[in-house]
C-alpha cells in the first residue's frame, strides 16, 4: 500500500482535504473524484491544469495567503512542504496545520533526512526563485513535533 493509499484510507468518507505542494494535480483529482472538496497550493509551473483548477474549492500559489477556518480539514497531505521551511517556520506551520484540523483529521508530511539545509534555485510561476530544503534527523523530527505540542 502507498503512502497516499494509507491516507486514503485514514480519511473520513467526506469532508474538506488540502493538498500542499500539489504539483500537476494526480493527487487532487484523486480527492475530488473520491466526493472532497480540495484546497490546492502549488507555486511551481506544473500547478494543477485548468480543467482541474476550476474544480477546486480554493487554488493558490501562497497557503499564507489562504485563510482556513479553525477545526475544517478533514486531512492536510503536505508531502515535503514543512522541510522547504526553516525549522522555526516549520514549527509555525505545525499548529497551524494542528489548528486547521478538525478533531480526527489526518496529516500526512515527509522529511528529508540529513543534517543542515541548503537553498536550490527553480523556475516557478513567480519566475526564477530560491527554494529553501531543510534535512533533519529522526530525533531533531521528535523534538519538532513534541515542541509543536501536536
Amino acid at each position: 500500500m502507498t503512502v497516499i493509499d494509507r491516507f486514503f484510507a485514514s480519511l473520513p468518507p467526506q469532508g474538506t482535504v488540502m493538498d500542499l505542494l500539489a504539483g500537476r494535480g494526480a493527487e487532487v483529482k484523486r480527492f475530488l473524484e473520491s466526493g472532497y472538496l480540495v484546497i490546492a497550493f502549488e507555486y511551481m509551473a506544473d500547478a494543477p491544469s485548468p480543467e482541474l483548477a476550476e474544480r477546486l474549492l480554493v487554488h493558490t500559489t501562497s497557503y499564507n495567503e489562504t485563510l482556513i477556518p479553525y477545526r475544517t480539514l478533514s486531512g492536510l497531505y503536505a508531502r515535503t512542504a514543512l522541510s522547504e521551511l526553516s525549522r522555526q517556520e516549520a514549527l509555525v506551520r505545525l499548529r497551524l496545520f494542528h489548528d486547521w484540523l478538525m478533531p480526527g483529521g489526518i496529516c500526512y508530511f515527509s522529511m528529508y533526512e540529513g543534517e543542515g539545509s541548503k537553498r536550490l534555485a527553480e523556475q516557478g510561476v513567480r519566475g526564477r526563485t530560491e527554494r529553501l530544503l531543510t534535512y533533519y534527523q529522526a530525533a531533531e523530527l521528535e523534538t519538532l513535533i513534541r515542541t509543536a505540542a501536536l
